[in-house]
């Protein structure tokens, strides 16, 4: 692909090759001195961006590595790591090679693999991995999703710059075609392994790419430029909508723990683009439409007084005194009983921290605890606390109540014993025979639960 005039300009010739256009992504969004890890497959697409990286690395000043992930599903797979092992001697290119186990588990082994892989890129220790997808694939991922069903979000394609469980992602081809590579490949005689898999059409990208959308360019031959015009619009459209949802999230009194009648009063469209920025942010959940029906349906709209609890990969939603609380695996995990206290200003306790500070007038009464077994514990049923003076005990279990503290909290909330009886209670405060008072020396503690 040879320099080309750019639609518009009418005495203006525009670089857009595929050298050109990696060398303006990246001198736009990395420094000088950063370090890039590319995915390389030994495929037509990867092969190329690694020649380009090569002979952009002095240019930019960017440090080069790359890494191969072996799956290990095909029966050429030993030999595609030989061929990038050889690519990267050969261009003085450090690369790590990674054997996994893709394990389907329901999702399928295309998604399995992919899950795999970027579990692998997102171990390298570097500022950015590059990875090779070009326009076809974007407009064949277009295709696939909305055979699916999917929303804007989804139909707005994969993302050129985006943050991916701490690691970022570059994908600086998204505007070359494959046609556009497969040119520069014969043009620096460039030649790539190729994946037997990539033929077989019960594969539906395959059935797309070999099938379908052949049909498709000989009647629209600019369709890929097209589709590529509408994700850019479905773009805007999923920014707008993330805009609107974090505007009704401000207005919410508490976002981390959404009153639902809050949520059902901005209608359903509008609540559940709510509830995908709050899924997004509790539980690093992308939910579909389906679940998200699931969702508004079971949670939302059961009546007032429903434990209602919503199991989902990666988490589950309950619904407590009318509102939401989303809970990550493991939160209910049960904690250590005991840990003996001697006077320590703090200690870790079940994934959160407890400090204690020696203040006067302030907390429990020193003078009381002198020469007494302290221990923290967790409730274990059946305790009884007395925090104010004005009413009489009664049991833990009924305080949490009053309090409106969620059932699944109340197991793992620490409580600080004397002599097996609690004398302070984490989101109770102290039991009223053991406060300080005036000025006499006090043991104030605080809890900071687990992120």
């Amino acid at each position: 692909m040879g320099n080309t005039r750019k639609p518009g300009y009418a005495d203006a010739w525009v670089d857009v090759t595929p050298r050109a256009l990696t060398r303006t992504f990246l001198a736009s969004r990395l420094p000088a001195g950063g370090t890039i890890c590319l995915g390389l497959s030994g495929g037509l697409d990867s092969t190329v961006l690694l020649h380009i990286l090569v002979d952009l690395r002095a240019e930019l000043s960017l440090s080069l590595s790359a890494v191969h992930v072996h799956h290990g599903l095909s029966p050429n797979a030993d030999n595609w790591a030989a061929y990038c092992r050889r690519l990267c001697q050969t261009a003085q290119v450090p690369l790590d090679i990674e054997e996994v186990a893709v394990v389907p588990a329901g999702k399928g082994i295309e998604a399995a693999a992919r899950q795999a892989r970027y579990a692998v890129f997102a171990r390298r220790p570097v500022d950015a991995v590059l990875l090779a997808h070009h326009l076809d694939d974007q407009v064949e991922t277009f295709f696939m999703r909305l055979l699916r069903g999917a929303g804007a979000r989804g139909l707005s394609g994969m993302a050129e710059d985006v943050e991916w469980r701490g690691r970022r992602i570059l994908r600086p081809l998204l505007e070359v075609s494959r046609a556009d590579l497969e040119a520069y490949a014969r043009d620096h005689g460039i030649d790539p392994v190729h994946d037997e898999s990539n033929l077989d059409t019960h594969l539906t990208r395959n059935f797309l790419r070999l099938e379908w959308l052949p049909a498709v360019e000989a009647r629209f031959p600019a369709y890929r430029r097209t589709v590529r015009r509408t994700m850019e619009h479905l773009r805007e459209s999923e920014m707008l909508l993330g805009q609107l949802a974090r505007e009704d999230a401000g207005r919410l009194d508490d976002f981390q723990c959404p009153e639902v009648t809050a949520v059902v009063a901005l209608g359903e469209a509008r609540g559940k683009n709510l509830l995908r920025l709050w899924l997004a942010e509790c539980l690093q959940l992308t939910p579909g439409s389906a679940q998200l029906d699931a969702l508004w349906r079971q949670v939302l709209c059961s009546r007032n007084d429903a434990a209602v609890h919503w199991h989902v990969e990666g988490g589950e939603v309950r619904r407590y005194r009318g509102r939401l609380h989303a809970l990550k695996p493991g939160a209910e995990t049960p904690i250590p009983q005991d840990l003996p206290w001697h006077g320590e200003v703090a200690l870790e306790w079940g994934g959160g921290r407890l400090t204690i500070e020696r203040l006067p007038g302030q907390g429990i009464s020193a003078r009381l605890l002198d020469g007494r077994q302290c221990h923290f514990q967790a409730r274990a049923g059946g305790e009884h606390f007395r925090p104010n003076g004005l009413r009489p005990g009664k049991p833990v279990k009924k305080w949490f109540q009053e309090s409106g503290v969620p059932p699944w909290e109340r197991g793992v909330l620490p409580m600080l014993c004397v002599d097996d009886a609690p004398v302070w209670i984490a989101g109770l405060g102290v039991d009223c025979r053991y406060q300080a008072v005036d000025d006499e020396p006090g043991w104030l503690i605080s809890w900071l639960p687990p992120p």
